[in-house]
């Protein structure tokens, strides 16, 4: 486990107001928490992670959303956010001159989306001209907390890789905190299962190989695996520093995300629309 411990607001984090970081406040020459999260003390200062957030929509992020309203011009989505989100029915590849906007999409129904344009006050449009687009008809989707998203993607998409290999199921991740999932009925079970995992430890290290490990124990449980077929290779003392390093700078670069301030690095942002295998 790290050693970055939770703090509660108005908690005092350092002395050195020169120190005060993001999540933080300077009052009376010290610095004290200003949101629920994780202390992250460094050189170069303290920062407060935050465990709970809003989404805040970005140009580019794949997000997943329900239909709330059909109006003669698109459709209004919920997309987790405290802004309201607008599909253009151009921006839809399913309509057609002849049909109706209800005909394509309806109140309730949950579609695969990408953030277009966001104006001045925030209002959101919508497209789905991309591959990764679509209706979800079938298939199950998992809420979680927005924050967690980044752990749940993984350095380069390496948690989710994880979940297809050793699942073999479809996953999209939404940047809202909406993640889809498609295949076997088991599987998906024990992804979601997993999903909810990461979301709760995602500030721990190790955590990939205890998911390694959740996915394997489950599949034997369920049928989908013989004990002796998921028995986990011995690894060199190497190897095993290798993945330790790779963990910890998969923890602190993910745990950097906070959604309030859609900033992310790049290597979240080249995650963002792992594609699921078709």
């Amino acid at each position: 486990m790290i050693s970055r411990k939770i703090v509660l607001p108005g908690d005092l984090v350092s002395t050195n107001p020169k120190a005060a970081g993001s999540g933080t406040y300077v009052e009376g020459g010290k610095v004290y928490a200003r949101v629920l999260g994780l202390l992250d003390k460094t050189d170069l200062g303290v920062r407060i992670i935050p465990l709970k957030g809003r989404y805040i929509p970005s140009i580019g992020d794949t997000v997943i959303g329900i239909v709330k309203e059909v109006t003669a011009n698109g459709w209004i989505v919920d997309i987790n956010s405290p802004y309201i989100a607008f599909l253009p029915l151009v921006e839809n590849p399913g309509m057609r001159p002849n049909r109706r906007p209800n005909d394509v999409l309806d109140i309730g129904d949950a579609i695969i989306a990408k953030v277009m344009n966001i104006d001045p006050k925030m209002k959101v449009t919508l497209t789905m001209k991309d591959k990764l687009c679509r209706p979800i008809r079938v298939g199950r989707i998992v809420a979680i907390n927005p924050t967690r998203v980044p752990r749940v993607i993984g350095k380069k998409g390496s948690m989710i890789k994880l979940l297809k290999s050793e699942l073999d199921v479809q996953i999209i991740v939404g940047q809202n905190g909406l993640i889809w999932l498609n295949g076997d009925r088991r599987k998906v079970s024990i992804a979601e299962e997993a999903i909810y995992i990461i979301e709760q430890e995602a500030h721990t290290e190790g955590l990939t190989d205890r998911i390694t490990e959740f996915i394997k124990k489950r599949k034997v449980e369920l049928g989908l695996a013989k004990p002796e077929e998921v028995e986990e290779s011995e690894k060199s003392p190497k190897e095993a520093e290798e993945e330790k390093v790779a963990e910890e700078r998969e923890v602190e670069e993910s745990t950097e995300v906070e959604v309030t301030t859609p900033d992310d690095g790049s290597d979240v942002t080249d995650s963002k629309t792992e594609e699921a295998e078709r």
